[in-house]
């Protein structure tokens, strides 16, 4: 994950991620972004998908928070089958 403050402080940001699926498993990898405002609040953004198998997908969005603004960047991995999520592993970091 990469990010760019585009919009005074951590009121906009610009998001960049790429999403690889490494095993041969017939599961699918998926990947969000997740955030955390001054109030403490934590948000997680829609699910981007890998279903093609062993490759790469690139995702770009923007996450924003203008009321209260985003004090913590992240992004949430996961093996899924279907609806169903095996695993995950998130990271948070201030940005």
């Amino acid at each position: 994950m990469s990010t760019t403050q585009n919009d005074g402080p951590s009121n906009k940001w610009t998001l960049h991620m790429e999403i690889t699926d490494t095993a041969s498993d017939g599961h699918h990898a998926r990947a969000r972004f997740v955030s955390v405002t001054a109030n403490g609040k934590r948000k997680y953004w829609a699910w981007h998908y890998n279903y093609g198998g062993p490759g790469t997908v690139v995702v770009e969005t923007t996450a924003q928070d203008t009321s209260s603004g985003i004090i913590k960047l992240g992004i949430q991995a996961a093996r899924a089958e279907k609806s169903t999520v095996l695993n995950s592993c998130l990271d948070l970091r201030s940005p």
